[in-house]
């Protein structure tokens, strides 16, 4: 029993435990981005010379960006960077912590939890990449696209970290972490509230005033519900910020981000 117990306890001290920062972090800005604390692996799609032209930071969901079954994108994920594409956006697709790729490359140097990890280390790792991302590529415009968690994020670093991006995409946002999470334990029986995470709710006095925030939920969310953002957007209003709310129907927490709907927030916040 004692051993048993030893185990477990070591157990949950690795999981938490930060990585070693990778030898190989090659510091490319096309498949790694080296910060303070760590080295973000990164997967720059690259659609035309990016100086001059906007660049859309995507930030993934609690689930990765891949299946591991198949090593490649997510459906929605990959429909979605095809109509970037198509409309001629630059990607970078900033892998967060305990994820891979499909090249199966890792984010080293951070913990590793997949959940409740919005901290404010791994936030402010994400923050320092994007800013280095802009001071090599020099785009016109940075916009932040986030989903589900990766939408968490965006609105936590809008706030947290001002300037860090332009504008946002944030579809299927939560918003505000600590009761988003009790209502998914209340709903859904996941366990525990999430205490070491951030929330976007208690920055939202620090978005720049001439930042565009455009939130997206699928009106068939079960996941996410459109009501938080939708609280959240509001009070973003009263504060005079450039926001906009939109609930489409037909949609679920999945494909919705695969929508031309999303294209069309991304077109609109880059201009």
């Amino acid at each position: 029993m004692k051993r048993f117990i030893l185990c477990g306890v070591l157990s949950v001290v690795f999981s938490f435990h930060a990585g070693t920062v990778r030898a190989d972090c090659t510091d490319d800005f096309k498949n790694f981005v080296k910060t303070s604390d760590g080295c973000f692996a990164i997967d720059f799609i690259q659609n035309t010379d990016p100086a001059g032209k906007p660049l859309v930071i995507f930030i993934h969901g609690d689930g990765g960006p891949i299946r591991r079954s198949t090593e490649a994108y997510r459906e929605n994920y990959a429909d979605q960077f095809s109509l970037l594409r198509n409309a001629g956006f630059n990607i970078a697709i900033i892998l967060r912590p305990g994820h891979r790729l499909p090249d199966w490359s890792q984010t080293s140097g951070y913990p590793t939890t997949k959940n409740d990890n919005y901290t404010g280390g791994i936030i402010a790792g994400i923050s320092e990449a994007m800013g280095r991302l802009r001071e090599h590529y020099k785009p016109s415009k940075m916009v932040l696209l986030g989903h589900s968690g990766g939408a968490m994020i965006s609105g936590i670093i809008a706030g947290r970290h001002p300037g860090t991006a332009d504008a946002a995409v944030l579809v299927a946002w939560g918003c505000n972490t600590r009761e988003w999470r009790q209502w998914r334990i209340d709903s859904k029986g996941r366990r525990g509230q999430w205490y070491d995470s951030l929330s976007a709710h208690d920055f939202l006095d620090g978005i720049p005033k001439d930042m565009r925030v455009i939130a997206i939920t699928g009106a068939d969310d079960s996941n996410t519900k459109p009501s938080f953002a939708k609280d959240c957007t509001a009070q973003m209003k009263s504060l005079g910020l450039n926001v906009d709310m939109r609930v489409i129907d037909g949609r679920n927490h999945s494909n919705m981000f695969a929508t031309s709907d999303v294209t069309d927030a991304v077109i609109e916040a880059s201009k």
